[in-house]
This record gives structure tokens, sequence and C-alpha cells, in this order.
């Protein structure tokens, strides 16, 4: 899948996550979690999990972590990605 422009998902409510996307040469993850820092590196791993599913390769994700569960962060990493991109 190919990443055409910005686009985002989510919200900064409790038990959330807000997810950003745009498009960027290969794949660049960063996380803003100030409440849970220790979940930082898990967060990434599910992202770019998440990426290699959908077979995307050249993108920036920025995600706004307010304590969401792994499967809200993955359905808000992929509706992000399906507003940016080309399905």
């Amino acid at each position: 899948m190919v990443i055409e422009r910005k686009a985002a998902a989510g919200t900064a409510e409790k038990q959330d996550a807000a997810v950003t996307v745009w498009p960027e040469e290969g794949v660049m993850v960063t996380v803003e979690s100030a409440p849970h820092e220790r979940f930082r590196g898990q967060i990434c791993d599910i992202m770019r999990d998440e990426l290699r599913q959908m077979d995307v390769r050249d993108i920036h994700v920025a995600v706004e972590d307010h304590g969401a569960l792994e499967f809200v962060l993955r359905a808000r990493l992929r509706a992000a990605v399906m507003l940016a991109g080309e399905v």
C-alpha cells in the first residue's frame, strides 16, 4: 500500500490513542506516552507488526497514547493508513 497524504485516526481520550501517518521514506514510528513510558517499545513493535501485515513500507507513524489496548492501537493505525493510502 502506498501512503499518499497525511491522515489521522483516534482521539486524546482516556484508553484511546491518536495515530497520525504521513509519507516518508522507510518506516519511522514515534510514540508519545507520558503516563505509560514503559510501554513505548511494545507500542512500536505493535505498529511495525501491523504495518508489515498491511504491506506498508514508506510511512511515518506518530502515536499519542492515552492507555489504549493493543486492539485499539491496531484499529487506529489501520484506519489512518486507509485514509492516507491507496487501497
